[in-house]
């Protein structure tokens, strides 16, 4: 859970220093160079990537793109 989280501000903080350095250089956003995101098994924090991502997508895109309330694959994580 804790890895979880500071993935989640780790994503947060990269995202905002590259739209600073877009801003201060001036160049066009690439859309494509985000990884997908992928969901904590947390409720919690699964709630919180999602908001975060959807009011990012609204920012920049409009309308979110993504579906994020389908649930997690458990076969994706390691027990």
């Amino acid at each position: 859970r804790q890895r979880e989280i500071r993935d989640f501000e780790e994503r947060i903080l990269l995202d905002n220093l590259e739209e600073a350095d877009q801003q201060l250089k001036g160049s066009p956003r690439a859309t494509n160079h985000r990884k997908q995101l992928q969901l904590s098994k947390d409720r919690a924090i699964r709630d919180m990537q999602i908001k975060y991502e959807r009011a990012r997508e609204r920012k920049y895109y409009g309308d979110p793109k993504r579906d994020y309330r389908k649930e997690p694959d458990p076969t994706r994580y390691n027990p």
